[in-house]
């Protein structure tokens, strides 16, 4: 009798005890949230939280109101990693635009480093998450912290995360350390031109799937859902089949 009470003890814990079986932490729960009338704003309706390994808690607070709009995700590179309210991503995405949001609580490094273990707690793909950490990291939100002005930025351009993408396919085991201190010079050394166009013309077409995918829900294309669903389909096997190691950014 002994011997169950303390296997059953063993499992109530490993139950109650989330973090220890979720190697990148874990989140509170789904964010709940509301979309305001210009479809483009959401309102957080109760505090979001994340938890990552360390213990440390990362919590949106919904009042007083928070606004969430995806900025602290550079809208230009939505056609590249995609939009901040799509896929496996979209609950870091909520912790990180309310990290984002001033008055700032923490440095914008370890903010933005959250960011990447979020995704990663959320299912994201290792590659695709280090790509989204780069965009965010180089290009996104950054405010002084302890009196100290934020850096400069040593990346400066789309064709600089597409040169990474490339870098990501040839090793997947490029670290987050790594690729903060890249530069824009050293991008160029590793990844020649015709690396980049090749990439480029992969991101491209992952572009036209996820339009794809948001026009089969759209109301003003509903007579055409089955032609939709069909270039969707065609657009995605060419792309599995001409671009198979940009597959993990899909």
């Amino acid at each position: 009798m002994d011997i169950r009470r303390g296997l059953l003890l063993v499992l109530l814990l490993s139950v109650a005890l989330p973090s220890s079986a979720q190697p990148y932490g874990y989140f509170s729960s789904n964010p709940k949230t509301e979309w305001l009338p210009d479809g483009r704003l959401m309102v957080l309706l109760e505090d979001f939280t994340f938890v990552d390994t360390k213990g440390m808690i990362w919590t949106a607070k919904a009042i007083p109101r928070l606004e969430i709009d995806g900025a602290s995700i550079p809208q230009e590179f939505w056609s590249t990693i995609g939009g901040p309210f799509e896929g496996q991503y979209r609950n870091a995405s909520v912790v990180h635009d309310a990290e984002c949001t001033a008055p700032y609580k923490h440095d914008w490094r370890d903010v933005h480093y959250m960011f990447y273990v979020a995704s990663r707690a959320g299912g994201v793909d290792e590659a695709k998450a280090k790509l989204m950490y780069a965009a965010v990291y180089h290009f996104g939100p950054r405010w002084a912290w302890n009196g100290n002005p934020p850096p400069e930025r040593t990346l400066d351009s789309r064709d600089d995360l597409l040169r990474l993408s490339v870098m990501l396919v040839k090793n997947r085991d490029l670290t987050v350390d790594t690729i903060s201190g890249l530069s824009t010079q050293q991008l160029q050394a590793a990844v020649p031109n015709i690396e980049l166009e090749g990439a480029r013309a992969c991101f491209d077409k992952l572009l036209r799937l996820r339009a794809l995918g948001a026009s089969r829900t759209h109301p003003t294309y509903r007579g055409y859902f089955e032609a939709l669903v069909a270039e969707q389909r065609q657009l995605h096997d060419d792309f599995q089949r001409s671009c198979p190691e940009f597959s993990t950014f899909e």
